[in-house]
């Protein structure tokens, strides 16, 4: 019931001041603006289609990332997921200034190492570096059965 009373009082906040809100897109905000590692741009997550028993996240940062972009060792990069067991957080880390990655997760989940390479570790892999943004879009046509 409070869920149902927050959400319909933020739904009431939201229709009462939406012309006076501001929202912050990609680079909007102070802490972006001074960090653009920073800014989490995208999340996907999708089971491997080569093993339906693991899960891949991807988290995309630094909108129009270049080569000379870097990972911020100031921001934490944490990734909430519940699977229906509660809440259990991927946290990711860039120390020694942003030159490495390390990641821990849940039940001993951990993997680290160089950036722009995949790194296996405990029962984790990491890639963290300049890729392609996986943004698609899927189209499924499912045929239907012909009119008479």
């Amino acid at each position: 019931m409070k869920r149902l009373y927050a959400t319909a009082l933020a739904a009431a906040f939201a229709a009462t001041f939406t012309g006076v809100a501001f929202a912050a897109d990609h680079l909007d905000s102070p802490i972006t603006k001074n960090d653009p590692a920073a800014d989490i741009t995208d999340i996907y997550a999708f089971v491997n289609p080569k093993d339906p028993a693991e899960t891949i996240l991807v988290t995309d940062v630094v909108p129009l990332a270049t080569s000379n972009s870097r990972f911020s060792d100031k921001v934490d990069y944490i990734v909430h997921v519940d699977n229906g067991s509660g809440d259990q957080a991927i946290i990711c880390r860039f120390p020694e200034l942003a030159t490495r990655v390390q990641c821990s997760g849940p039940g001993g989940l951990t993997a680290g190492g160089a950036l722009n390479q995949i790194n296996q570790g405990q029962n984790m892999r990491v890639f963290a570096g300049l890729a392609d943004d996986p943004f698609f879009f899927l189209i499924s046509f499912v045929p239907q059965p012909a009119v008479a």
